[in-house]
């Protein structure tokens, strides 16, 4: 085990996961008490070479947790390293063997040129968030190894999902679908509906698709949904996912009128191939006159939320979903 254990990323769940995990796994819980401590994020190189210093009570090892250290997320023009930062490299070179560091770094930045010298020396842990099509990759795969398919509607929801979850929501939420479909192999966009969490990623992927498939009921009901995870609140913000939706479904009737390839074409639009399959259905048998009407409408929507005050946002947006589905 050596001197430093790092923990890198911006998966907070995935963090304080492996920060646990190392902490059990280094020292006995009944020495913890008297054998850890937590130091903060103003702490410097000084007084954490001071804390590792300490030796043991009544045990093998002591532990100190550093959170997010500023000193050692600073980054120098040309790659310079902070007197700190020296310090600190300097104190690996010859620690004290019965103590041991741990530096739990939460940050989206890749790491600079201190970091990698650090890596080098120190036990890494990356704790960065998986990529949204890697975790939905893995959860097509936990349920295939379960006996469970997918039909397309279902496959799409998974996908709008996963770019909303962490590691640890993916196994919270299969694990739901897994317990409450025991019986089921085949699954739908409606079972996986059902049983997942209710989030901004799921119901907008509802709401867009029934609003771009002229389902009134069901677009009102995933605007209620949406409303209710808090997260997108603005008439603005849900304008906006209806004006791309419709772009996106004009771009595709002309696209297919000139007979691109979906790959072309969600290389063209830069959107996933699953935006541009599920684009191709719900533009398929709508006139693209009866397209630039919507379009037209939606924007003069949001030109008057933009600029007259004291507008109701959710009737305004009610109102709007009930316009576009309704025009035949």
């Amino acid at each position: 085990m050596k001197a430093l254990a790092v923990f890198y990323g911006d998966d907070a769940y995935a963090l304080d996961t492996g920060i646990d995990n190392y902490i059990q796994g280094a020292l006995p819980a009944e020495v913890r008490p008297f054998n850890f401590e937590t130091l903060g994020p103003d702490t410097g190189a000084a007084a954490v070479i001071l804390a590792a210093a300490t030796l043991p009570f009544a045990a093998d090892r002591r532990l100190t947790l550093v959170k997010n250290p500023a000193f050692a997320l600073e980054k120098r023009p040309g790659g310079h390293l902070t007197e700190d930062q020296k310090a600190l490299l300097a104190y690996l070179d010859n620690p004290n063997p019965v103590h041991g560091l741990i530096f739990r770094l939460e940050t989206d930045a890749t790491p600079g040129k201190f970091l990698k010298a650090l890596a080098e020396k120190a036990d890494w842990h990356d704790c960065t968030k998986p990529k949204p099509d890697s975790l939905h990759r893995a959860a097509r795969d936990r349920l295939k190894a379960a006996g469970k398919s997918l039909d397309y509607e279902a496959d799409a929801l998974l996908f709008q999902a996963a770019r909303g979850w962490t590691a640890a929501t993916l196994q919270a939420e299969l694990d739901k679908v897994l317990l409450y479909y025991v019986d089921k192999d085949k699954l739908t966009a409606e079972d996986l509906a059902r049983v997942f969490s209710k989030s901004v990623q799921t119901t907008i992927f509802t709401l867009l698709d029934a609003a771009m498939t002229n389902q009134t009921a069901k677009a009102l009901a995933a605007y209620d949904d949406l409303l209710g995870t808090g997260e997108m609140k603005s008439a603005p913000q849900v304008l906006a996912r209806l004006i791309d939706s419709t772009r996106t479904l004009l771009a595709v009737q002309g696209l297919q009128s000139e007979h691109r390839t979906q790959a072309d074409m969600a290389k063209r639009l830069g959107k996933h191939p699953f935006v541009i399959k599920k684009s191709l259905a719900q533009a398929r048998g709508i006139p693209t006159g009866r397209l630039v009407d919507r379009l037209s409408y939606l924007l003069d929507q949001d030109i008057r939320v933009k600029t007259l005050t004291g507008l109701d946002e959710e009737a305004l947006i009610r109102e709007t979903l009930i316009a576009i589905t309704s025009r035949r």
